[in-house]
Protein backbone atom coordinates (compact mmCIF):
# COMPACT_ATOMS: atom_id res chain seq x y z
CA UNK A 1 0.00 0.00 0.00
CA UNK A 2 2.82 2.40 0.89
CA UNK A 3 4.60 1.74 -2.39
CA UNK A 4 1.41 2.28 -4.35
CA UNK A 5 0.77 5.59 -2.59
CA UNK A 6 4.34 6.77 -3.15
CA UNK A 7 4.14 5.77 -6.81
CA UNK A 8 0.92 7.75 -7.16
CA UNK A 9 2.49 10.75 -5.44
CA UNK A 10 5.56 10.63 -7.71
CA UNK A 11 3.29 10.54 -10.75
CA UNK A 12 1.39 13.57 -9.51
CA UNK A 13 4.62 15.38 -8.65
CA UNK A 14 5.93 14.75 -12.16
CA UNK A 15 2.78 16.44 -13.50
CA UNK A 16 3.37 19.67 -11.55
CA UNK A 17 5.32 21.44 -14.34
CA UNK A 18 2.51 20.73 -16.83
CA UNK A 19 -0.04 21.99 -14.33
CA UNK A 20 1.98 25.17 -13.83
CA UNK A 21 2.11 25.66 -17.61
CA UNK A 22 -1.63 25.06 -17.90
CA UNK A 23 -2.29 27.64 -15.21
CA UNK A 24 0.08 30.12 -16.81
CA UNK A 25 2.08 30.59 -13.61
CA UNK A 26 5.03 32.96 -13.65
CA UNK A 27 8.43 32.11 -12.17
CA UNK A 28 7.52 33.44 -8.72
CA UNK A 29 4.32 31.41 -8.53
CA UNK A 30 6.15 28.30 -9.77
CA UNK A 31 8.76 28.75 -7.04
CA UNK A 32 5.98 28.89 -4.44
CA UNK A 33 4.40 25.75 -5.88
CA UNK A 34 7.74 23.94 -5.64
CA UNK A 35 8.10 25.11 -2.03
CA UNK A 36 4.84 23.27 -1.37
CA UNK A 37 6.07 20.19 -3.24
CA UNK A 38 9.27 20.23 -1.17
CA UNK A 39 7.22 20.56 2.03
CA UNK A 40 5.32 17.41 1.11
CA UNK A 41 8.60 15.64 0.35
CA UNK A 42 9.95 16.64 3.77
CA UNK A 43 6.73 15.47 5.46
CA UNK A 44 6.95 12.08 3.73
CA UNK A 45 10.61 11.70 4.65
CA UNK A 46 10.03 12.87 8.23
CA UNK A 47 7.24 10.37 8.69
CA UNK A 48 9.49 7.61 7.35
CA UNK A 49 12.43 8.66 9.56
CA UNK A 50 10.14 8.80 12.60
CA UNK A 51 8.98 5.26 11.92
CA UNK A 52 12.60 4.11 11.74
CA UNK A 53 13.79 5.88 14.87
CA UNK A 54 10.92 5.70 17.35
CA UNK A 55 10.79 1.93 17.56
CA UNK A 56 7.03 1.97 17.13
CA UNK A 57 7.23 -0.44 14.21
CA UNK A 58 10.18 -2.45 15.43
CA UNK A 59 9.82 -6.17 16.05
CA UNK A 60 11.52 -5.75 19.44
CA UNK A 61 8.96 -4.03 21.66
CA UNK A 62 11.28 -3.11 24.52
CA UNK A 63 12.32 0.37 25.51
CA UNK A 64 10.87 3.75 26.35
CA UNK A 65 8.72 4.16 23.24
CA UNK A 66 7.33 0.63 23.46
CA UNK A 67 6.44 1.10 27.13
CA UNK A 68 4.73 4.43 26.40
CA UNK A 69 2.80 2.93 23.51
CA UNK A 70 1.64 -0.10 25.49
CA UNK A 71 0.47 2.14 28.33
CA UNK A 72 -1.66 4.21 25.94
CA UNK A 73 0.73 7.14 25.93
CA UNK A 74 3.16 8.28 23.29
CA UNK A 75 3.25 12.04 23.00
CA UNK A 76 6.51 13.82 23.76
CA UNK A 77 5.07 15.00 27.09
CA UNK A 78 4.10 11.43 27.97
CA UNK A 79 7.60 10.18 27.15
CA UNK A 80 9.21 12.83 29.34
CA UNK A 81 7.32 11.57 32.40
CA UNK A 82 8.30 7.92 32.02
Amino acid sequence: MTTACLDEYLGLQADVPRMCDELGLDDDARARVWMGVEAVQHWINGNYERALTTGRYAADKDGLVARAESSGQGSVDDLLTM
